[in-house]
Order: structure tokens, then sequence, then C-alpha cells
């Protein structure tokens, strides 16, 4: 395994794993309306930018989908957990359900926002590297650039797919939009942070993929 890859996989996969349980609490922050899960989220998508940055879209997609099939399994795991009856004397089925009974909505939305949201963010890397070519600037641009287009995405999805019915309609789209702005905002204030890490692993890892013999950004097809 090349240098640097292994702590982006698991460093993207915690946060999609934990990121719905904390999305089920609603918080308000200042004007914005905010879920928990863009504590971690927002992690996600830097991983993102640094594995489709450093090893290619080839692999990026890859790890996408591993990371979507674990979250598939903590699906499945949350609502056959919740679903046993409970001990004799264990008086925590209602806290239990009420928090993580809504995980399988909450995930169900994630997936499909984290899903369009991660192939949207890798091929927006990949295709500005292709164009902008290497340094400090261009990786800047292109890791601001794809967050901007994915979040914009999973926002919209994740929040009209977890609360659409729930929650007012105002609430709603404040959500959304603050979720976007936090996300971008996000990525953006973390860039010293960032790009050095980044160069770090190129430099240990001695890879720096531009995807120029990439046919197809279809994430169902291999290339």
């Amino acid at each position: 395994m090349a240098p640097g890859l292994l702590p982006l996989v698991a460093l993207l996969i915690t946060a999609q794993l934990v990121g719905p349980i904390l999305g089920s609490k609603l918080a308000q922050v200042g004007p914005l309306v905010l879920d928990g899960a863009l504590v971690l989220f927002p992690i996600s998508y830097i991983c993102g930018d640094a594995l489709t940055e450093v090893f290619g879209y080839r692999l990026a997609r890859r790890v996408i989908w591993v990371s979507f099939g674990c979250q598939v399994l903590v699906v499945l795991a949350t609502g056959l957990v919740e679903s046993l009856p409970p001990a004799p004397g264990w008086d925590g089925q209602q806290a239990f359900s009420r928090i993580l009974g809504t995980v399988p909505r909450l995930v169900a939305a994630g997936l499909g926002a984290n899903l369009v949201g991660e192939f949207i963010n890798a091929m927006v890397v990949s295709r500005l590297k292709r164009a902008d070519g290497l340094g400090w600037p261009s990786m800047a641009g292109r890791f601001v650039a794809s967050t901007a287009c994915s979040q914009a995405a999973n926002s919209l999805i994740f929040y009209s797919v977890a609360f659409a019915g729930t929650v007012p309609a105002s609430t709603l789209l404040q959500g959304i939009l603050g979720s976007w702005l936090f996300k971008t905002a996000y990525e953006a204030l973390a860039l010293p942070i960032t790009i050095p890490w980044v160069q770090h692993i190129k430099k240990q890892s001695g890879l720096d993929v531009v995807d120029r013999d990439v046919t197809t950004y279809n994430p169902f097809i291999e290339v």
C-alpha cells in the first residue's frame, strides 16, 4: 500500500460512518441551522480531495464504493439491533430508538447525498488538475471549487430526503444553505493545513497522478 493512503481511507470512511449518527441533531449556530454531521463530514471531502489529487480518480472511485458498502452495513446492523426486543430491566430502548432509530432514514439520505457528492468532488478535482496543471494555487482552487460543487448537491439531497416533512420548509431551506456555506468555508479555511498535508503525502508516496488517460468519469465503469 502506498504511504499516506491508509490514513486517508480510514479518515474518510470514519467520517462517513459516524456522520449520520451525529446528523440526527439539528443545531442553531448563530443565524445558521446546521446538522451535527457537519462536525465530521467536511473531513471526508478534504480526504476525498487529497485522495484524488495524489492517487487519481480511479483509486478514489474504488474507495468511494468501499465507503458506500460500509455505510450500507451500518444501516442494516442498526435496523437489526433496534428491532431486537430489549432485555428485562434495560430501560434504554426509547432513547436508543429516538437517536439511532433515525439513522436508517438519515443514512439512506446520506448514502445518496454522499455518493453523488463524493463522485462530483473527485471528478472536479481530477478534471481541473488535468486542465490547470500542478502547483499550490491550482491545488487550492480545485479543492475549493470541488467542495462548492459537490456540497451543493450533497446538501440539497441530504436535507430533502432526511428532513422533508419533519421540519418547517423555512428550516429545511436554512439547513441546505447553511450546510453548503459551512462546508465550503470549512474547506477554504482548512487549506493552510490541507495543502501541506497533501504535499507531504505526495513526497512520501512519490505519486502525483494526473488523470490524462481517464476516458470516462462514469462511477460504474472501471477504465
